[in-house]
């Protein structure tokens, strides 16, 4: 693998790091660069220690659309001090393991994330509905665009008045082939407001690896399709799903 790396600006969803060392000392960061050789990552400095350069220590990751954690021994290989922050490089002990079975699959899903987005087309549009709680009603809003990963959704402000940032949602998107609708968590993320209507980013969360495949074949296959119609301009016509 090559030494490129994901800095805090490509990953659009914060990934954690969980450090513990030998001697028990614990710690939590937000990774800035993840890549190849090592993973560095900012600890805020009133609550997280100094450490020795060399200090061996068990380091997780979660976040960031993981759908489980992936955790692996390291040593600590640099660090920087800030004025409000200290940045960690931690080098894996078993680099191959690490690479293989984490930074590959998690540079992968990050780019498939990435460009597997569509904007639909009214014509062919999935319907999605959002509520709060089980016992709530759903609201109706507009898909202004689906990948993978997450959601946005615009509606009038007065339906969106239910919902605020790091709300935990129950979603739904009916397809407009007639498949089974896709359900799922989501967290609100960030909500826009612009005139007289509201725009909800949503992360979905699944609550297994199962889940999230299925979900996974489902979206997928509607973005392909979508992008597929809007390439031809054939939006509205008759529609086959396409073999996954």
């Amino acid at each position: 693998m090559s030494a490129e790396h994901l800095s805090s600006n490509t990953i659009a969803e914060k990934v954690l790091l969980f450090v513990r060392t030998d001697d028990g000392v614990s710690a939590t960061g937000g990774v800035s660069v993840l890549c190849a050789e090592h993973v560095e990552a900012r600890f805020d400095r009133a609550t997280t220690p100094l450490l020795p350069l060399g200090t061996q220590a068990l380091i997780t990751f979660a976040g960031g659309g993981l759908n489980r954690r992936f955790g692996t021994r390291a040593f600590l290989e640099s660090r920087e001090e800030h004025a409000a922050d200290r940045t960690y490089a931690f080098a894996p002990l078993d680099r191959d393991h690490y690479v293989t079975r984490f930074v590959e699959p998690f540079h992968r899903g990050v780019l498939r994330r990435a460009a597997l987005r569509v904007k639909p087309d009214a014509a062919w549009a999935a319907a999605v509905e959002i509520r709060v709680g089980d016992g709530e009603p759903f609201v109706k809003g507009e898909l202004v665009d689906l990948s993978v990963g997450g959601a946005s959704v615009r509606m009038p402000k007065a339906a969106a008045a239910p919902f605020a940032i790091a709300d935990r949602v129950n979603v739904r998107i009916v397809f407009p082939d007639g498949r089974a609708p896709l359900t799922a968590q989501a967290e609100v993320r960030r909500a826009r407001l612009k005139y007289e209507h509201v725009t909800l980013g949503l992360k979905f969360d699944f609550p297994s690896p199962a889940a999230a495949s299925v979900a996974d074949r489902a979206v997928t296959a509607y973005i392909m399709e979508m992008q597929r119609r809007q390439l031809e301009g054939r939006v509205g016509r008759g529609w086959r799903p396409p073999t996954m």
